[in-house]
């Protein structure tokens, strides 16, 4: 167990042989012997899923407590292109991680080691320098984070094209050739993936009725969520729900 006081502004470290996890209270900083290690996750306190990627530990205080993971064997250490960006997989990892610090839990060496090579792998893939340009034209890093973290935390309202567009600084037309060069999809695809993970979720946590669901994630109707949930998916809500694994089934 850890000792992570109210008034604490002292970092709490867990280590495993290729990965280090870090908690730094409010006003408290990284400890200066990891400021030169990289690549480094961070994420905040924030609803949205917002994780900053970097090269190396910045030490400045923040007003909000923060997880770092921070690859520190060489052999791990990337040429990371610094961003800010909407990534639902580092933010759920460094969400879970800030729950356990919290909680005076530290993760145990076993689990750090068991993130290593899918959390390189995946930086690899999302976040190296190397790659060029001309293949990632589209909107910039900022204005994507922007879109997306307005999406995510909109998707129970009417989210037309020119509210996306507005939060990009960008014509609607054009907004959406860029945004479609940025991630593949059009925003109106991009939206509806959400809300139908975003449903997923609750089908999978909670008993919300099917019409609540359907409601909180932004659909016109219940009969308008199972139709895109089963052409998402492939299967009805109420049979995803059946067969979804419970959180509360672990305790």
């Amino acid at each position: 167990m850890v000792n992570i006081s109210a008034s604490s502004t002292q970092a709490v470290l867990a280590r495993s042989r290729h990965l280090s996890a870090i908690f730094v209270p409010a006003y408290g900083c990284v400890p200066s012997e990891f400021r030169e290690y990289g690549p480094v996750i961070v994420a905040g306190s924030s609803p949205l899923p917002l994780v900053r990627i970097e090269g190396a530990c910045d030490g400045e205080e923040q007003l909000i407590d923060r997880v770092f993971v921070i690859a520190d064997d060489p052999s791990l250490r990337l040429r990371i292109r610094p961003r800010e960006a909407v990534d639902h997989y580092l933010f759920r990892m460094v969400q879970s991680l800030q729950a356990g610090f919290r909680r005076n839990i530290l993760p145990p060496e076993a689990y750090l080691e068991s993130l290593a090579a899918p959390l390189v792998e995946h930086l690899r893939h999302h976040y190296v320098a190397a790659r060029r340009e001309r293949e990632r034209q589209g909107l910039s890093d900022a204005r994507l984070a922007r879109t997306l973290a307005f999406i995510d935390a909109h998707l129970g309202e009417p989210v037309p094209m020119g509210r996306m567009a507005d939060i990009a600084h960008l014509s609607p037309f054009h907004f959406g050739r860029m945004f479609k060069r940025s991630t593949g999809i059009t925003p109106h695809a991009y939206l509806m993936r959400r809300r139908i993970e975003a449903a997923a979720e609750l089908l999978s946590e909670t008993e919300l009725p099917l019409v609540d669901i359907a409601k909180r994630t932004g659909f016109r109707s219940q009969a308008h969520f199972c139709t895109a949930f089963r052409s998402g998916k492939g299967t009805t809500p109420s049979l995803y729900r059946r067969r979804a694994p419970r959180r509360n089934d672990a305790r």
